[in-house]
């Protein structure tokens, strides 16, 4: 068999793993799901290391299902959920569980910070609205509630960064999630000083930005061992799990439009330069295309919706 590539979506209810042919041709996929913890009415957490170790069962079992050798793998990809906060320290281990995308703790830090700064001055720098489960106000949340935690917290990283950091052993992000932080500004795409001011952060505790196919580096031996692959494959960047499914679908140019639904539904629109919607009815991210954004609406709850009927009212 000739050579292949590995993708690994690291999403919210779940892990998949593919492996494809040189030509883009799906030869195999394999998916680990997980659960997400609500220690609290309105929260949504995760522990970081169910991703991993979902990760590499998924990987194996899709390398066994295409009938691959790890020396056959040339490249590996990452997507993953959007917006999430990971808090780990100057070692690299997680601080406390990921604060997911869905949870509603930060409703009063969102509350206060529209009326300190400013709905617009905010969505001007961030090209978006400002709301929960983002991580500005997750991290403004978990400073005023989980000092300790804050303190020691070294690098703020989002899920698909934290899962290539146990991969490979570096730390970086791209544009795509970090555009989705509300830290980042997509018009210069860098992040900004005004959001960071906000957070009451410093840029040197974000990851360093790169392009999304940009090789971040090979396979850590340990990491290989887990995941049944080769030592030393390349690891992309990699991106956002909105951004990496319209590159797959071809939506990359304006006037073409995807819609997904996954944990939660989105509607994804190419830009060819930012423009941020002015009622903030929509969000503003970067493509995982250099010179290209896109336009998204976004609801909480879609596929969740219908993984709750089928766990709690179809059982069986």
């Amino acid at each position: 068999m000739d050579d292949c590539l590995v993708g690994i979506d690291l999403g919210t209810s779940g892990l998949k793993a593919a492996v494809l042919g040189a030509d883009g041709r799906m030869l195999a996929c394999a998916g680990q799901e997980y659960a997400i913890d609500a220690p609290r009415p309105g929260w949504a957490e995760q522990d970081p290391w169910v991703w991993y170790a979902a990760a590499c069962v998924a990987v194996r079992q899709a390398l066994l299902q295409a009938g691959v050798s790890a020396g056959q793998v040339r490249a590996i990809g990452l997507a993953g959920q959007m917006h999430s906060l990971v808090c780990i320290d100057a070692g690299g281990a997680p601080l406390r569980p990921a604060i997911l995308w869905a949870d509603q703790r930060s409703a009063g830090q969102v509350e206060r910070l529209n009326r300190q700064l400013g709905r617009e001055a905010l969505a001007g720098s961030a090209g978006n609205p400002l709301a929960t489960g983002f991580t500005l106000p997750s991290w403004l949340w978990l400073q005023e509630n989980e000092a300790d935690v804050a303190r020691r917290t070294r690098w703020l990283l989002q899920p698909k960064d934290m899962l290539r950091y146990w991969l490979t052993g570096r730390i970086g992000s791209e544009p795509s999630d970090a555009s989705a932080t509300l830290l980042f500004d997509p018009h210069l795409c860098a992040w900004s000083p005004f959001l960071l001011d906000a957070a009451h952060l410093t840029a040197d505790r974000l990851p360093p930005l790169h392009a999304s196919a940009e090789v971040c580096a090979g396979l850590s031996a340990r990491a290989a061992a887990d995941l049944g692959l080769m030592p030393g494959t390349p690891v992309a960047f990699g991106g956002s799990d909105q951004a990496v499914q319209a590159l797959g679908q071809g939506v990359t140019e304006p006037g073409q439009v995807s819609s997904t639904i996954g944990t939660g539904g989105q509607w994804f629109a190419p830009l060819s330069r930012p423009l941020h919607d002015p009622e903030l009815r929509l969000h503003l991210f970067c493509h995982v295309l250099p010179a290209r954004w896109h336009l998204e609406a976004a609801m909480l709850t879609a596929g969740l919706a219908l993984r709750w009927l089928r766990d709690q009212v179809l059982p069986g």
